[in-house]
């Protein structure tokens, strides 16, 4: 069985991928695209444009579900699009965790250790349907999950993807997508506690992906960096209403 691959999924327009800057001969790079890849690193696996899924779903599918497309591989490594790594540090890190058996490993949250309170910020930012928020929010209270459990970033996953835990963990992860809120956030550390599997990290608390040396970071997609209008800060101010009384929903839940 071979050692690692590191793997991601860009669609459209939306990322491109990013080139390392430092690599392993024990490790394999593939990248799942819509798009063709002139890369002589990246191995490049065509994805359709006619999903049913939707972009969003359709990458997802691929960083949920690593265990169906590289048996061959004890462990995998999921890196969003608009990761790089940059640092050899990087690999003596998944080396460590390799030689220890770890099974998942992941990336602290920068901000926040409470996927209530990430619901809030989810709403802010206006990347989810609330309908979908208060459903998700709902089943996880039902469910009795508790806040502040914990929270990662889900943009830097190690996995040892063939292990049986890792493999009901990752299909109730991806069912859960698919019926609730497509924010992988959102249902991620609800996952772990299902299935009594007790988070470890690849990088100290304090440290993520935006910070660390390791790594380098791009805001996904193209980025605009301008002086806001009136009708942003008029935008912001819905939004901050929107969460004001979302969060009062919540607590009545």
């Amino acid at each position: 069985m071979k050692k690692l691959v590191i793997y991601s999924c860009v669609t459209g327009s939306y990322d491109k991928i990013e080139r390392p800057s430092v690599q392993v001969p024990w490790a394999d790079w593939v990248c799942f695209s819509t798009e063709e890849l002139n890369d002589e690193l990246w191995q490049f696996r065509r994805i359709s444009t006619n999903s049913s899924l939707g972009p969003i779903l359709q990458s997802r599918q691929y960083k949920l579900n690593p265990h169906l497309y590289f048996p061959e591989y004890e462990y995998s490594l999921w890196i969003d699009g608009n990761i790089g790594l940059s640092s050899e540090e990087i690999f003596h890190i998944i080396e460590a965790k390799m030689s220890e058996g770890v099974l998942y490993s992941g990336i602290h949250h920068p901000e926040r250790d409470d996927v209530y309170e990430e619901s809030l910020r989810i709403l802010m930012g206006r990347r989810e349907k609330a309908s979908s928020l208060r459903k998700t929010v709902r089943f996880l209270k039902k469910e009795g999950f508790p806040e502040h459990w914990g929270l990662m970033e889900n943009n830097v996953i190690l996995r040892k993807h063939n292990d049986p835990e890792i493999i009901r963990f990752d299909e109730l992860w991806w069912s859960m997508l698919k019926r609730y809120s497509h924010r992988d956030q959102m249902s991620q550390s609800y996952c772990l506690w299902k299935c009594g599997i007790t988070p470890d990290y690849l990088l100290p608390e304090g440290y993520s992906a935006r910070n660390h040396p390791a790594f380098t970071y791009r805001m996904h997609g193209p980025v605009y960096v301008k002086g806001k209008s009136l009708k942003a800060r008029y935008q912001d101010a819905v939004a901050a209403l929107r969460v004001f009384f979302y969060r009062v929903f919540l607590n009545s839940l």
